[in-house]
């Protein structure tokens, strides 16, 4: 940790004093008015019929989120749930839906890990190699598959061509807390772009879960990521975009009579062939990824730790998009997945009663029409799982624009979840009779943007059949009977001259529909605000996080809510070096986020970054 520590001081420092003043200080910005993650193809904003953000890589910045999650906590609909501080166990759930029941996607790729435990670690993705999040709310299932019943998060990495900036950042503060990283995107040729994205951060941590055996113990983390991200532009309608990641990362826990320790390393190799001309446009990607996970206790080494899980997974598509009039497209594509567990995985002498791989094939296709004030789309999917045989979805839905800058959209869509390997496999924990969950989900959205603000509103009804839940005396993952999620979510942004503000808050009943209580771990009330100023050179932020009382895991208790305040500046002292500071839990706090894990105190955190 101390060689860590040091690098995150020097490291920025060292790279400028050697550099020359960059000849472009302005990195070109993604365009924020079209998303990929809706559809398969890039389209509109505002043409997409379900609530969409998108979050590019200044405002992350601009927020000195240290990771993903601080930055999926500002959005709306969203509750976090991270059992200990940075570097620990981190899901979110959207609009009621739950970790498991939402797609993460990083460059429109699923990763190894969600295969395994149903969802994905978010704080295992790295943080400085993404230009911009987009956000979906509502079942994307008729596009995506299994998975996508809540929403679909997509992690963009690629640059654009012509990007030239190196960015480098350094971070030190409270529980001894060191993070380093460097970005670089620049041309190759007048076709190429290479970027290459490295980041290493940890801390001493804190006492996570209190128990009869472990006062004044803290549990830290260590984690590193690599990116390196190529593309080139082949010919005048044929482009390329491939790209390798490699994390890893060492986390303390809380075991039973014992400290315990978790190793993770998780490679992933992704490729994307794409062409466009006139009406017609296709897309080729294919994707490989590895997960390795070793559990022990503190006294075991990687290699000699009890429990090892080893996940490999497989996976391709092939989407077409037909421009056939201003008014009418066409989509259409192919998809499979291969989840394979591998047979030496192993968790202290038992080994995984599991198939030797499970595939995914699915076919879907889509018609969208817009003319005028009016637009609609309908689309469907059938997928053909190994294991629980076939499944189709669709979705329905329409748009009118009733004046300008105002809009109102509907939506209807159905959609399913296959349970995970390890809810399915793990030995002492299994459940094989899993059955998986199927959806249904109603949306209203009206929104409007005058010329000074804002707003949107969103009304939802989710219901799910099935839906998989830990039983909270024997964490053995089961069905229940049906769930659902009724609420409504507001925004409402203010940007003016030097100041910016951002207001969104959600109401929500989340039932379980056989016992009529509220579905563990989720609040009824969600909220936050985030407000910003810039005086010259300086910048100062302001962000209120709020999560209502909820349900314990274990049902055995309400935990209270919360209110969280953040604070960050930033000063720039000239084209290249900036000064920034943030301050988390700035009124020292004291909640849980779960029954027996107490909240991180006061955070303190300053640093220093220069754009070469």
């Amino acid at each position: 940790m101390s060689k860590l520590y040091l690098a995150a001081l020097l490291l920025p420092a060292v790279a400028c004093a050697q550099s020359q003043p960059a000849q472009n200080e302005t990195s070109k910005t993604p365009d924020e008015t079209f998303v990929i993650s809706a559809n398969h193809f890039p389209q509109a904003k505002a043409s997409v019929l379900a609530p969409v953000e998108v979050v590019t890589a200044q405002q992350i910045q601009k927020m000195q989120a240290k990771t993903l999650v601080d930055v999926l906590n500002t959005l709306p609909g969203v509750q976090v749930k991270q059992l200990g501080g940075p570097g620990h166990q981190a899901s979110i759930q959207i609009q009621g839906a739950s970790s498991s029941e939402v797609l993460v996607l990083v460059d429109g790729m699923r990763t190894a890990s969600s295969s395994y435990s149903g969802s994905v670690d978010l704080s295992q993705l790295p943080l400085n190699s993404i230009s911009r999040i987009e956000y979906i709310r509502g079942a994307r299932a008729s596009i995506y598959g299994s998975d996508a019943m809540g929403g679909v998060i997509n992690l963009i990495t690629r640059d654009p061509q012509g990007e030239q900036s190196t960015l480098l950042d350094g971070t030190i503060g409270s529980r001894n807390y060191a993070g380093g990283s460097l970005v670089s995107s620049f041309d190759t040729t007048k076709n190429g772009h290479l970027k290459v994205a490295l980041d290493g951060k940890g801390d001493r941590g804190y006492n996570i879960k209190p128990v009869s055996y472990n006062d004044g113990h803290n549990y830290g983390f260590e984690s590193y990521n690599g990116l390196v991200g190529y593309s080139q532009q082949l010919a005048t309608d044929l482009d390329f975009y491939g790209t390798v990641r490699h994390q890893q990362s060492e986390t303390k826990s809380v075991g039973f009579t014992s400290d315990n320790e978790t190793w993770v390393e998780n490679t992933n190799v992704n490729g994307l062939l794409r062409y466009q001309h006139s009406g017609y446009g296709t897309a080729l990607s294919a994707g490989f990824g590895k997960y390795k996970m070793w559990n022990g206790s503190t006294a075991d080494s990687k290699g000699s730790a009890p429990a090892y899980t080893s996940i490999r997974q497989y996976q391709s598509n092939w989407s077409n998009t037909f421009w056939l009039t201003p008014d009418w497209t066409l989509g259409a594509g192919l998809d499979w997945r291969r989840d394979q567990l591998m047979p030496e995985s192993i968790s202290y002498s038992q080994t995984f009663d599991a198939p030797n791989h499970r595939d995914n094939t699915g076919a879907y296709s889509l018609v969208q029409y817009q003319h005028g004030v009016w637009s609609a789309e309908l689309s469907g999917r059938a997928d053909h799982n190994e294991q629980y045989n076939n499944h189709q979805t669709w979705s329905i839905g329409g748009g009118w624009s009733f004046a300008p800058g105002y809009q109102a959209k509907l939506s209807y869509g159905t959609s399913f979840r296959a349970p995970s390997l390890m809810d399915l496999y793990f030995p002492g924990y299994e459940n094989p009779e899993l059955k998986p969950e199927k959806g249904k989900s109603w949306q209203l959205t009206l929104s409007g943007q005058p010329e000074l603000f804002s707003w949107e509103l969103n009304a939802f009804d989710n219901r799910v059949t099935n839906k998989i839940v830990p039983n909270p005396s024997t964490y053995i993952a089961e069905n229940i009977g049906q769930a659902r999620v009724q609420g409504v979510t507001g925004t409402l942004g203010f940007t003016s001259g030097i100041a910016s503000q951002r207001l969104h808050a959600t109401y929500q009943r989340p039932k379980n529909e056989e016992t009529g209580q509220d579905i563990q771990l989720t609040s009824r009330w969600l909220g936050g605000w985030q407000g910003d100023i810039q005086l010259q050179q300086l910048r100062l932020g302001l962000q209120y996080d709020y999560t209502g009382q909820r349900l314990a895991s274990d049902k055995s208790s309400v935990l209270g809510g919360y209110s969280l305040w953040t604070a960050t500046a930033s000063y720039q002292l000239d084209a290249r070096w900036t000064l920034k500071g943030r301050i988390d839990n700035l009124l020292d706090k004291r909640y849980q986020t779960d029954q027996g894990y107490p909240s991180a105190d006061r955070g303190i955190y300053v640093g220093v970054s220069c754009r070469i």
